[in-house]
Protein backbone atom coordinates (compact mmCIF):
# COMPACT_ATOMS: atom_id res chain seq x y z
CA UNK A 1 0.00 0.00 0.00
CA UNK A 2 1.63 3.34 -1.27
CA UNK A 3 2.44 5.79 1.54
CA UNK A 4 0.16 9.04 0.98
CA UNK A 5 2.87 10.97 2.73
CA UNK A 6 5.69 9.68 0.37
CA UNK A 7 4.85 12.37 -2.09
CA UNK A 8 5.17 15.49 0.08
CA UNK A 9 7.99 14.14 1.25
CA UNK A 10 9.67 14.01 -2.23
CA UNK A 11 8.30 17.45 -2.43
CA UNK A 12 9.77 18.61 0.84
CA UNK A 13 12.97 17.06 -0.25
CA UNK A 14 13.46 18.41 -3.80
CA UNK A 15 12.69 22.33 -2.37
CA UNK A 16 15.12 21.60 0.71
CA UNK A 17 17.92 20.27 -2.10
CA UNK A 18 16.75 23.07 -4.17
CA UNK A 19 17.68 25.66 -1.93
CA UNK A 20 20.88 24.00 -0.42
CA UNK A 21 22.03 24.10 -4.17
CA UNK A 22 20.99 27.88 -4.45
CA UNK A 23 23.11 28.76 -1.15
CA UNK A 24 26.00 27.04 -2.42
CA UNK A 25 26.71 29.59 -5.23
CA UNK A 26 27.02 31.79 -2.53
CA UNK A 27 29.19 30.65 -0.46
CA UNK A 28 31.75 29.74 -3.08
CA UNK A 29 31.79 33.18 -4.41
CA UNK A 30 32.40 33.99 -0.65
CA UNK A 31 34.95 31.91 -0.50
CA UNK A 32 36.99 32.66 -3.10
CA UNK A 33 36.47 36.81 -2.05
CA UNK A 34 38.11 35.45 1.58
CA UNK A 35 40.64 33.47 -0.16
CA UNK A 36 41.89 36.13 -2.07
CA UNK A 37 41.73 39.03 0.40
CA UNK A 38 44.16 36.46 2.45
CA UNK A 39 46.69 35.91 -0.41
CA UNK A 40 46.93 39.44 -1.15
CA UNK A 41 47.35 40.24 2.54
CA UNK A 42 49.70 38.23 3.08
CA UNK A 43 51.55 39.29 -0.60
CA UNK A 44 51.41 43.09 -0.06
CA UNK A 45 51.42 45.08 3.74
CA UNK A 46 49.78 47.73 1.90
CA UNK A 47 46.79 46.15 1.07
CA UNK A 48 44.70 46.82 4.41
CA UNK A 49 46.14 50.72 4.46
CA UNK A 50 43.04 53.41 4.49
CA UNK A 51 44.84 54.81 0.99
CA UNK A 52 44.60 51.10 -0.53
CA UNK A 53 40.92 50.61 0.59
CA UNK A 54 40.13 53.63 -0.33
CA UNK A 55 41.42 53.29 -3.75
CA UNK A 56 39.70 49.45 -4.35
CA UNK A 57 36.49 51.30 -3.06
CA UNK A 58 36.73 53.98 -5.67
CA UNK A 59 38.00 51.80 -8.54
CA UNK A 60 34.82 49.42 -8.50
CA UNK A 61 32.43 51.66 -7.92
CA UNK A 62 31.88 51.88 -11.58
CA UNK A 63 31.42 48.46 -12.08
CA UNK A 64 29.22 48.19 -9.47
CA UNK A 65 26.62 50.74 -10.63
CA UNK A 66 26.62 49.14 -14.13
CA UNK A 67 25.99 45.14 -12.43
CA UNK A 68 23.46 46.28 -10.07
CA UNK A 69 21.60 46.97 -13.66
CA UNK A 70 22.86 44.49 -15.18
CA UNK A 71 21.48 41.85 -12.12
CA UNK A 72 17.88 42.58 -12.74
CA UNK A 73 18.15 41.90 -16.87
CA UNK A 74 20.08 38.56 -16.39
CA UNK A 75 17.32 37.51 -13.32
CA UNK A 76 15.19 38.09 -15.97
CA UNK A 77 17.01 35.45 -18.11
CA UNK A 78 18.38 37.77 -20.33
CA UNK A 79 21.75 40.04 -21.11
CA UNK A 80 22.81 43.26 -22.42
CA UNK A 81 26.08 43.98 -23.99
CA UNK A 82 25.38 47.69 -24.49
CA UNK A 83 26.02 49.09 -21.07
CA UNK A 84 29.62 49.95 -22.02
CA UNK A 85 28.35 52.27 -25.17
CA UNK A 86 25.54 53.48 -23.38
CA UNK A 87 28.22 55.04 -20.50
CA UNK A 88 30.25 56.52 -22.91
CA UNK A 89 27.82 57.90 -24.86
CA UNK A 90 26.34 59.86 -22.16
CA UNK A 91 29.50 61.02 -20.89
CA UNK A 92 29.68 62.55 -24.14
CA UNK A 93 26.75 63.75 -24.44
CA UNK A 94 26.61 65.74 -21.39
CA UNK A 95 30.29 66.79 -21.93
CA UNK A 96 29.42 68.59 -25.30
CA UNK A 97 26.02 69.73 -23.29
CA UNK A 98 27.89 71.33 -20.84
CA UNK A 99 29.60 74.06 -23.45
CA UNK A 100 26.01 75.69 -23.38
CA UNK A 101 24.21 74.23 -20.40
CA UNK A 102 24.31 74.26 -16.78
CA UNK A 103 25.31 70.80 -15.00
CA UNK A 104 22.22 69.70 -13.66
CA UNK A 105 19.74 69.76 -16.96
CA UNK A 106 23.04 68.40 -19.14
CA UNK A 107 23.36 65.62 -16.49
CA UNK A 108 19.62 64.97 -16.64
CA UNK A 109 19.01 65.18 -20.14
CA UNK A 110 21.90 62.53 -20.17
CA UNK A 111 20.36 60.33 -17.90
CA UNK A 112 17.94 59.51 -20.36
CA UNK A 113 20.13 58.14 -22.71
CA UNK A 114 20.07 54.66 -21.11
CA UNK A 115 16.52 54.42 -20.23
CA UNK A 116 15.18 55.25 -23.84
CA UNK A 117 17.91 52.92 -25.47
CA UNK A 118 16.86 49.87 -22.57
CA UNK A 119 13.06 50.48 -23.73
CA UNK A 120 14.16 49.77 -27.08
CA UNK A 121 15.56 46.73 -26.69
CA UNK A 122 12.60 45.46 -24.06
CA UNK A 123 10.09 46.39 -27.21
CA UNK A 124 12.13 44.78 -29.82
CA UNK A 125 13.18 41.53 -27.71
CA UNK A 126 9.07 41.00 -26.49
CA UNK A 127 7.31 41.76 -29.39
CA UNK A 128 9.73 41.18 -32.10
CA UNK A 129 11.09 37.93 -30.21
CA UNK A 130 14.66 38.79 -31.43
CA UNK A 131 17.51 37.27 -28.82
CA UNK A 132 18.81 40.06 -26.65
CA UNK A 133 22.33 38.87 -27.12
CA UNK A 134 22.23 40.47 -31.00
CA UNK A 135 19.94 43.41 -29.76
CA UNK A 136 22.14 44.67 -27.27
CA UNK A 137 25.62 43.49 -29.48
CA UNK A 138 23.73 45.94 -32.11
CA UNK A 139 23.04 48.90 -29.96
CA UNK A 140 26.86 48.50 -28.71
CA UNK A 141 28.14 49.06 -31.82
CA UNK A 142 25.46 52.14 -32.58
CA UNK A 143 26.01 53.41 -28.94
CA UNK A 144 30.14 53.43 -29.59
CA UNK A 145 29.46 54.66 -33.33
CA UNK A 146 27.70 57.80 -31.94
CA UNK A 147 29.86 58.77 -29.09
CA UNK A 148 33.03 58.52 -31.82
CA UNK A 149 30.64 60.59 -34.11
CA UNK A 150 30.33 63.19 -31.01
CA UNK A 151 34.15 63.32 -29.97
CA UNK A 152 35.18 63.79 -33.45
CA UNK A 153 37.69 61.06 -32.13
CA UNK A 154 39.02 63.77 -29.39
CA UNK A 155 39.24 64.23 -26.30
CA UNK A 156 36.59 66.37 -24.37
CA UNK A 157 37.60 68.09 -20.97
CA UNK A 158 37.06 70.98 -19.57
CA UNK A 159 34.30 69.33 -17.12
CA UNK A 160 33.03 71.88 -14.55
CA UNK A 161 34.37 71.25 -10.71
CA UNK A 162 30.16 71.36 -9.90
CA UNK A 163 30.07 67.90 -11.59
CA UNK A 164 33.78 66.63 -10.72
CA UNK A 165 32.93 67.24 -7.15
CA UNK A 166 30.39 63.98 -7.37
CA UNK A 167 33.83 62.18 -7.25
CA UNK A 168 36.09 64.34 -5.21
CA UNK A 169 34.06 65.06 -2.43
CA UNK A 170 33.69 63.09 1.15
CA UNK A 171 31.36 62.92 3.63
CA UNK A 172 32.02 61.28 6.83
CA UNK A 173 35.06 60.02 5.18
CA UNK A 174 33.73 57.73 2.45
CA UNK A 175 33.40 58.96 -0.81
CA UNK A 176 30.17 60.56 -2.11
CA UNK A 177 29.86 58.07 -4.64
CA UNK A 178 30.68 54.84 -1.97
CA UNK A 179 27.50 56.45 -0.54
CA UNK A 180 25.54 56.50 -3.86
CA UNK A 181 26.22 53.03 -4.60
CA UNK A 182 25.28 51.94 -1.14
CA UNK A 183 22.31 53.26 -1.88
CA UNK A 184 20.99 52.01 -5.28
CA UNK A 185 21.74 48.81 -3.79
CA UNK A 186 19.81 48.44 -0.73
CA UNK A 187 16.98 50.13 -2.72
CA UNK A 188 17.59 47.77 -5.56
CA UNK A 189 17.76 44.45 -2.63
CA UNK A 190 14.15 45.51 -1.54
CA UNK A 191 12.68 45.91 -5.63
CA UNK A 192 13.93 42.56 -5.75
CA UNK A 193 13.08 40.97 -3.06
CA UNK A 194 10.34 42.82 -1.23
CA UNK A 195 8.14 44.50 -4.34
CA UNK A 196 5.74 42.56 -6.16
CA UNK A 197 8.20 43.46 -9.68
CA UNK A 198 11.03 41.58 -8.27
CA UNK A 199 8.56 38.74 -7.55
CA UNK A 200 7.80 38.17 -11.10
CA UNK A 201 11.15 39.17 -12.34
CA UNK A 202 12.67 35.98 -10.28
CA UNK A 203 9.32 34.33 -11.97
CA UNK A 204 10.01 35.16 -15.36
CA UNK A 205 13.75 33.88 -15.34
CA UNK A 206 12.84 30.62 -13.87
CA UNK A 207 10.05 30.08 -16.37
CA UNK A 208 8.22 32.67 -18.68
CA UNK A 209 5.69 30.03 -20.24
CA UNK A 210 4.58 29.26 -16.45
CA UNK A 211 4.49 33.03 -15.78
CA UNK A 212 2.47 33.85 -19.00
CA UNK A 213 0.14 31.34 -17.68
CA UNK A 214 -0.43 33.18 -14.33
CA UNK A 215 -0.69 36.30 -15.76
CA UNK A 216 2.30 38.27 -15.45
CA UNK A 217 2.88 40.73 -18.10
CA UNK A 218 6.18 38.98 -19.69
CA UNK A 219 7.21 41.91 -21.92
CA UNK A 220 6.35 44.39 -20.10
CA UNK A 221 8.29 43.07 -16.94
CA UNK A 222 11.59 42.51 -19.43
CA UNK A 223 11.08 46.16 -20.74
CA UNK A 224 11.17 47.67 -17.41
CA UNK A 225 14.43 45.61 -16.36
CA UNK A 226 16.25 46.71 -19.64
CA UNK A 227 15.25 50.36 -18.55
CA UNK A 228 16.52 49.93 -15.44
CA UNK A 229 19.51 48.90 -16.49
CA UNK A 230 20.05 51.17 -19.07
CA UNK A 231 19.67 53.63 -16.22
CA UNK A 232 22.53 52.63 -14.37
CA UNK A 233 24.76 52.42 -17.34
CA UNK A 234 23.98 56.47 -17.53
CA UNK A 235 24.09 57.11 -14.08
CA UNK A 236 27.94 55.43 -14.31
CA UNK A 237 28.72 57.53 -17.51
CA UNK A 238 27.85 60.28 -15.62
CA UNK A 239 30.03 59.12 -12.37
CA UNK A 240 33.01 58.50 -14.62
CA UNK A 241 33.01 61.95 -16.25
CA UNK A 242 33.05 63.49 -12.73
CA UNK A 243 36.29 61.15 -12.11
CA UNK A 244 38.12 62.13 -15.23
CA UNK A 245 37.06 65.25 -16.20
CA UNK A 246 37.76 64.41 -19.42
CA UNK A 247 36.42 61.89 -21.83
CA UNK A 248 37.07 59.98 -25.39
CA UNK A 249 35.30 57.22 -27.04
CA UNK A 250 37.30 55.00 -26.21
CA UNK A 251 36.37 55.26 -22.27
CA UNK A 252 34.62 52.45 -21.09
CA UNK A 253 35.71 49.28 -23.58
CA UNK A 254 34.84 46.47 -22.42
CA UNK A 255 33.10 47.44 -18.89
CA UNK A 256 29.75 45.01 -20.33
CA UNK A 257 31.76 42.19 -20.56
CA UNK A 258 33.63 42.88 -17.04
CA UNK A 259 29.98 43.72 -15.61
CA UNK A 260 28.54 40.08 -16.97
CA UNK A 261 31.30 38.66 -15.55
CA UNK A 262 30.86 40.33 -11.71
CA UNK A 263 26.99 39.30 -11.69
CA UNK A 264 28.04 35.58 -12.70
CA UNK A 265 31.14 35.00 -10.68
CA UNK A 266 28.76 37.04 -8.04
CA UNK A 267 26.76 33.36 -8.45
CA UNK A 268 23.66 34.74 -10.33
CA UNK A 269 22.43 32.17 -12.84
CA UNK A 270 22.68 33.15 -16.57
CA UNK A 271 19.80 30.72 -16.95
CA UNK A 272 17.84 33.03 -15.07
CA UNK A 273 15.26 32.87 -11.77
CA UNK A 274 18.18 32.91 -9.24
CA UNK A 275 20.57 35.81 -8.08
CA UNK A 276 20.72 38.95 -5.79
CA UNK A 277 22.72 42.51 -6.04
CA UNK A 278 24.07 41.04 -3.01
CA UNK A 279 25.83 38.46 -4.92
CA UNK A 280 26.67 40.78 -7.04
CA UNK A 281 28.69 43.56 -4.67
CA UNK A 282 30.78 40.22 -4.05
CA UNK A 283 31.42 39.49 -8.32
CA UNK A 284 32.32 43.01 -8.43
CA UNK A 285 34.92 43.18 -5.73
CA UNK A 286 36.48 39.77 -6.62
CA UNK A 287 37.13 41.00 -10.13
CA UNK A 288 38.15 44.65 -8.48
CA UNK A 289 40.73 42.37 -6.18
CA UNK A 290 42.50 40.92 -8.73
CA UNK A 291 42.81 44.17 -10.66
CA UNK A 292 44.09 45.65 -7.00
CA UNK A 293 46.39 42.83 -6.12
CA UNK A 294 48.55 42.89 -9.56
CA UNK A 295 48.85 46.70 -9.26
CA UNK A 296 50.23 46.96 -5.46
CA UNK A 297 52.38 42.91 -7.10
CA UNK A 298 53.80 45.29 -9.05
CA UNK A 299 52.25 42.57 -12.20
CA UNK A 300 52.14 42.89 -15.68
CA UNK A 301 48.55 45.01 -16.54
CA UNK A 302 48.43 42.40 -19.77
CA UNK A 303 48.21 39.63 -17.28
CA UNK A 304 44.81 41.43 -15.17
CA UNK A 305 42.76 40.22 -18.10
CA UNK A 306 43.79 36.59 -18.26
CA UNK A 307 43.50 35.94 -14.44
CA UNK A 308 40.21 37.83 -14.45
CA UNK A 309 39.38 35.69 -17.46
CA UNK A 310 40.39 32.03 -15.42
CA UNK A 311 38.04 33.30 -13.23
CA UNK A 312 35.44 33.91 -15.08
CA UNK A 313 35.52 30.63 -17.32
CA UNK A 314 35.29 28.80 -13.63
CA UNK A 315 32.52 30.71 -12.43
CA UNK A 316 30.35 29.84 -15.18
CA UNK A 317 31.51 26.64 -14.94
CA UNK A 318 30.43 26.11 -11.12
CA UNK A 319 27.21 27.62 -12.93
CA UNK A 320 26.60 25.60 -15.04
CA UNK A 321 27.10 22.66 -12.43
CA UNK A 322 24.50 24.86 -10.60
CA UNK A 323 21.74 23.94 -13.44
CA UNK A 324 22.72 20.86 -14.22
CA UNK A 325 21.96 19.89 -10.44
CA UNK A 326 19.04 21.58 -9.91
CA UNK A 327 16.89 20.82 -12.94
CA UNK A 328 17.59 16.76 -11.92
CA UNK A 329 16.37 18.19 -8.40
CA UNK A 330 13.16 19.92 -10.07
Amino acid sequence: MRNPGSRNDIGIHKSISFDISRVSGFIQSISLLAVLVLITSILSTRFFSYPNIINLIRQVSINLIISAGMTFVIISGEIDLSVGSLLILTSTVVAKLLVFMPVFPSVLLGLLIGPLFGYFHGIVISRGRVSSFIVTLGTLMIGRSLAFLITDGKVLHNIPKELTRIDHDTWLGLPIVTILVAVIYLLCHLVLRNSPYGKKIYSIGSDTRISRLVGIQVGNTKTTSFVICGFFASLSGIVILARIGAIQAYTGKGLELESIAAVVIGGTSLAGGEGSVIRTVIGVFIIGLIRNAMNLLHIDTFWQDFFTGAVIILAAAMDALRTRRMKRIG
